[in-house]
């Protein structure tokens, strides 16, 4: 299978993540084209090479469900010969040089066989278990994908989608539930490259915790690319190093001072959340903390 172009999502929100994504695509030699589905109507200047890919229908159907924006990415499955990846992703070798080599097929590369929880619904596990009593070893993060075939038409796509709603436009988190149930609907391998018989090492930036972490590749094992899905970049694990060198001086600034924004967001939600006098309490108690490092 030899991806004819890179798809991948992206907004204003998510500049910085994308643009070192495609820094590192570049660097490792792939110059296909990115076709950028927009994850919303904040849209930045993209690079050369790389253009936005609005599937209107699409996403009209998708805001008209009530559905969360990010389950336009099911536009994906009507197209082929593709190579879907998210932009928090960093590129260590050249995908081609992975993905061409294997026939047929939708190809992953992650671990989330052994951590499904966010793959499934309660609908969609009745489906999937009847098809294999090894079902969870063909469920995968839809960050990165591969197809060399249009799954579904338009039509037939968003009739699946109404019929098993709850997972697949009711979710109130993500697509991946979405996406995992479309794909197993199908009579379609799925050919995950951190199991036999690749045996390639995690490309989930949360499975590496030391410093020395690359001893763990081989020429053979080494994964492709890293993926910092969930909060991996506040966990501030080893690999971060690699995600901060394809940013620039400036870049970098922007994005400790939006990370820094964050946080005070998710402590101004956490304080609401609490009762008024414990909520008082945190706050003196981080006032008294703070003046005694003065």
């Amino acid at each position: 299978m030899t991806p004819h172009y890179i798809i991948s999502l992206a907004s204003e929100g998510v500049r910085l993540q994308y643009l070192a994504m495609e820094r590192s695509l570049r660097a490792v030699g792939c110059d296909l084209e990115i076709k950028v589905i927009p994850f919303n109507s904040q849209l930045f200047e993209l690079p050369k090479g790389s253009t936005w890919w609005a599937d209107l229908k699409m996403q009209d159907w998708i805001k008209s469900s009530g559905s969360k924006p990010v389950m336009v990415k099911y536009q994906c499955l009507k197209a082929s010969h593709y190579a879907y990846f998210d932009a928090d992703i960093c590129f260590l070798r050249n995908p081609l040089d992975i993905i061409s080599g294997i026939d047929g097929g939708m190809i992953v590369a992650d671990t989330d066989w052994n951590k499904p929880q966010w793959t499934y619904t309660p609908e969609s596990q009745e489906i999937l278990q009847r098809k294999s009593s090894t079902w969870l070893k063909n469920v995968f993060n839809t960050g990165h994908f591969a197809c060399d075939q249009a799954l579904y038409t338009h039509e037939e796509l968003v009739s699946t989608c109404i019929k098993y709603h709850q997972t697949c436009l009711d979710y109130p988190y993500h697509e991946q539930p979405g996406i995992n149930l479309l794909v197993g609907l199908k009579d379609i391998p799925v050919i995950n490259l951190t199991l036999p018989p690749y045996n390639m090492e995690s490309t989930w930036v949360g499975d590496y915790y030391y410093p020395d972490y690359q001893k763990l590749w081989t020429a053979e094992t080494k994964p492709y690319f890293l993926h910092w899905a969930g909060p991996c970049y506040s966990w501030n694990r080893p690999p971060n190093e690699i995600f901060f060198e394809y940013l620039t001086r400036d870049e970098r600034r922007e994005w400790e001072e939006r990370e820094i924004e964050n946080a005070i967001r998710i402590e101004e939600a956490y304080l609401k959340s609490l009762p008024w006098w414990r909520a008082m309490f945190r706050r003196v108690r981080k006032n008294i903390n703070l003046n005694s490092h003065r």
